[in-house]
């Protein structure tokens, strides 16, 4: 998950500062208007193919009401699905996700 810095056109339709750009491999999968958004829209697409353990890694300058966010929305949506989330404040990504 990256917070876009400038317009652009993904393969996930156009994108202007500070939406939120879910990223898998190289592609821009999601795009949202802030990184909660898009990441609930990468988790919901990552859990299409299986999955019960979600891991959030939040990086530098990410608010800690962004994980509750998205464990609420797992709560809601996701029955059978756990997420957990830990701060570890690295640089570049604002989420790395995961899922088992």
């Amino acid at each position: 998950m990256r917070i876009a810095t400038e317009e652009a056109l993904t393969w996930a339709g156009a994108c202007k500062p500070g939406d939120g750009l879910g990223i898998s491999g190289d592609e821009v999968l999601i795009v949202g208007p802030d990184i909660t958004a898009a990441a609930i829209g990468l988790i919901d697409l990552m859990l299409v193919a299986g999955g019960e353990l979600i891991t959030v890694l939040t990086g530098d300058g990410v608010d800690d009401a962004v994980g509750k966010a998205l464990q609420a929305h797992v709560h809601r949506e996701h029955l059978g699905a756990e997420l957990v989330t830990y701060h570890t404040g690295h640089r570049g990504d604002a989420l790395l996700i995961g899922v088992e």
